[in-house]
């Protein structure tokens, strides 16, 4: 791995702990959050059918309790969709493996 990408990853984790560490909500605070990483990175985000104009890693806030799909697109990787339940207050977080197009 290139020194770049490295210190690239290295700063992803490190912002990742920092922020999920500091999104504590009261209940009803409208301070719900999904982290949504995946393998490999670089996914496009959509929530509910609607895109989010974020790419993965992304924290998406102020999202609404309950029942939501997280589907994930990129090039030349099979489309994922998710259903995961937000709860209130809290931050959720996910890690979908991508699979590669085969030929």
């Amino acid at each position: 791995m290139r020194r770049k990408e490295a210190v690239f990853y290295l700063l992803i984790l490190s912002l990742t702990f920092c922020s999920l560490d500091n999104l504590a909500a009261e209940p009803g605070s409208g301070g719900n959050a999904l982290f949504i990483n995946s393998n490999p990175i670089g996914a496009d985000i959509l929530i509910d059918g609607r895109a989010v104009l974020k790419k993965t890693p992304a924290l998406i806030r102020n999202i609404e309790p309950g029942s939501r799909r997280i589907s994930l697109r990129k090039d030349d990787f099979h489309p994922l969709d998710i259903d995961v339940t937000v709860t209130d207050g809290s931050v959720n977080s996910i890690k979908p493996e991508l699979l590669r197009k085969t030929l």
